[in-house]
């Protein structure tokens, strides 16, 4: 009796693993992001001259239905994101006012996990969604404006100031891994096409430790929002 209950049990899993499969549906998804930098000086003080730059994300995305309207919806990106820096945000990241501006320009591949409802509006669907993202930055680069004089180099990425190379090439952005919330609202056109409108906020400080492995009490969180198409096969 109990190995008939198991086989039962099994074949149950089996007929809603192949249901839930059928049921899956794949899509491309691209769009512009616009993203800057929330920083605070290690004192708490905020430095108000991070502005937004704009970038891009494009990708493949899922959809598992879940209940009665909510589904789930994993991605993987390519993300570019970054700010430009004035006045106290640029004295934050160079530690001096020598310059104009500098711009940051990371680039990630993105992992959004999203829960999604929708609901049925005309001849269509109001979406709405949250969920955590896990970005992993694979390169990106700086470019800094001193006097007319323009300079560029590679963003590298380390949780430790003494593990930087020692080239003027290069400049630490801070951790590599950035863990957040993401926030959506859009419109479902047809089964396939849709848009929607996001916005990021990042919840780990990206700030790296200090030489000697001291704390850096500095912060440094990415924030932003995006404009995006997706189209599910």
């Amino acid at each position: 009796m109990k190995k008939q209950t198991l086989f039962l049990a099994l074949g149950i899993l089996v007929l809603t693993i192949q249901k839930a499969q059928a049921q899956v549906s794949f899509g491309v998804h691209a769009g512009a992001n616009f993203s800057s930098l929330n920083l605070k000086f290690s004192d708490g003080e905020k430095a108000s001259g991070s502005k937004i730059i704009p970038g891009f994300n494009a990708g493949i995305t899922a959809e598992i239905p879940v209940w009665n309207g909510i589904y789930f919806q994993p991605g993987l990106l390519f993300s570019t994101k970054g700010a430009k820096l004035t006045n106290d945000a640029y004295y934050w990241f160079w530690g001096d006012n020598t310059g104009t501006y500098t711009k940051l320009m990371p680039s990630y591949i993105e992992l959004p996990l999203t829960a999604v409802y929708k609901y049925p509006l005309g001849n269509g669907k109001l979406i709405g969604g949250a969920g955590p993202y896990a970005a992993y930055a694979i390169g990106g680069k700086w470019k800094d404006v001193v006097e007319g004089q323009v300079y560029t180099g590679k963003l590298k990425f380390y949780k430790n100031y003494d593990d930087m190379p020692q080239n003027e090439d290069y400049e630490n952005f801070g951790k590599r891994l950035d863990i957040g919330l993401n926030l959506l609202a859009g419109y479902e056109f047809t089964e396939k096409l849709s848009a929607q409108i996001n916005g990021q906020f990042g919840l780990r400080n990206l700030q790296q430790v200090n030489s000697g492995g001291e704390k850096n009490d500095a912060k440094q969180n990415t924030i932003g929002f995006g404009i995006s198409i997706g189209y599910r096969f």
